[in-house]
């Protein structure tokens, strides 16, 4: 017989509304580490999850998923090609593609609003599981 405890966490689980209906989200980041605990966090929530490790990746793997793709959660301080040139690129592909950019620094919010009025969020990194599953949702569902 499982114990109480046991038996709150099944059920908590089991009650747990799940956010995401299979959407396809690009996350872009060049840290490992980063892309794949949103990774893994987003996929507990029902959404299918690319991952790219700069700019450059992030246009291929656009350009290869566009018709797929719901939404692009994008780091913006990269080497190679830093976020707000990629997020111009992907927006020149796609006028209505929906954007969400992060950030350590938030001198770079600043930069995200003037890469184009294409963006609908911003997360200032580090942020909640919360935080990242309310942006998404008004993204998604605006």
């Amino acid at each position: 017989m499982p114990s109480t405890q046991e038996t709150t966490v099944e059920a908590a689980q089991e009650n747990a509304v799940q956010i995401g209906n299979s959407e396809l989200i690009l996350v872009v980041d060049d840290e490992p580490a980063i892309c794949e605990i949103i990774k893994t966090t987003l996929e507990s929530q029902n959404f299918e999850v690319l991952t790219a490790a700069n700019g450059i990746e992030a246009i291929s793997t656009y350009v290869q998923n566009k018709t797929k793709i719901s939404l692009v959660l994008i780091d913006m301080m990269m080497p190679e090609m830093n976020g707000a040139r990629a997020m111009q690129v992907i927006q020149l592909l796609n006028p209505q593609v929906q954007i969400i950019a992060m950030s350590g620094l938030a001198s770079t919010e600043t930069l995200a609003e003037k890469a184009g009025n294409g963006i609908q969020g911003f997360l200032a990194k580090p942020f909640t599981n919360s935080d990242l599953f309310n942006t998404i949702n008004r993204v998604l569902n605006s």
